[in-house]
């Protein structure tokens, strides 16, 4: 297979899979508010975040979940219950008692961006729907995705409180979101090597994504190449949905993975 195949081939499923257009840089993208309580409902539990509310916590996640979700037309009514872990976020193959996802979060206090970026990650896992595959060599896609969520409901979470946050008061968290955020991408591991492009990368590195897909530095840096585009076409994340909606196999290649989820799109 052509190397760039796969990268461009990433690019059109993620762009174009479920029927949207692609939209070129020069194209202005509307910046879409949403509430996201109409299709979400978050039950943050009552123990384990310092000096924080249980409401301001939930007035974040809300705020993280809508501005994915502003581009997700057709997503079900999802349940997330979410729990504080003294170990590391993570979105637990187990339901709740109803059928609800469970998200772990480590942060605490009035940590907002913090509890944004968190859960933005663990929420594009519970959009793609994972249940408990061992053998997706394609996982490390996913954990890509989860940082691409992250960085970009931080970026827009910055735009939306500068205007609309969640309380009149929290305004002056809007620049403290997006330095979290970019502080976060200028990480040195998030950038390509000078004189290598991203196909270049990806052959070179697909072997060790395939065989341990929390490589977080790697898995990073996909994400960050992956941001630019989210954010000129982000009706994207519909595509998201669609990712593990069949049995994959060891042997399944990338491409093969995208194919299999573009047909997914296709039948519903």
């Amino acid at each position: 297979m052509v190397k760039l195949a796969k990268v461009v081939f990433t690019i059109i499923f993620l762009a174009g899979a479920v029927g949207h257009p692609v939209r070129g840089a020069a194209t202005p993208v509307v910046h879409k508010e949403f509430d996201s309580q109409s299709r979400l409902t978050i039950s943050v539990s009552d123990e384990g975040w310092g000096e924080s509310r249980i409401q301001d916590i939930e007035k974040v996640l809300y705020s993280a979940a809508g501005e994915i979700l502003a581009y997700i037309p057709n997503t079900p009514e999802l349940a997330i219950i979410v729990r504080h872990s003294e170990d590391q976020p993570l979105t637990l193959y187990k339901r709740g008692p109803n059928g609800e996802f469970i998200v772990l979060l480590t942060a605490q206090d009035m940590r907002w961006a913090q509890f944004a970026y968190q859960f933005s990650h663990e929420f594009c896992h519970v959009l793609a729907m994972n249940s408990k595959v061992t053998d997706n060599p394609n996982q490390w896609f996913e954990e890509s995705l989860g940082e691409t969520a992250s960085l970009f409901a931080l970026r827009r979470m910055s735009k939306t409180w500068r205007s609309s946050p969640p309380y009149p008061n929290w305004k002056d968290y809007a620049s403290s979101l997006r330095s979290y955020a970019q502080n976060t991408i200028n990480e040195s591991h998030r950038s390509l090597p000078s004189d290598m492009t991203l196909s270049e990368w990806f052959e070179e590195n697909e072997k060790s994504l395939r065989n341990d897909p929390y490589l977080r530095e790697k898995d990073e840096l996909v994400a960050n190449q992956l941001l630019s585009l989210f954010e000129e076409n982000p009706d994207g994340w519909a595509a998201v949905t669609y990712l593990n909606r069949s049995q994959p196999s060891r042997r399944q290649t990338f491409e093969e993975y995208l194919k299999a989820a573009t047909r997914n799109s296709r039948r519903l």
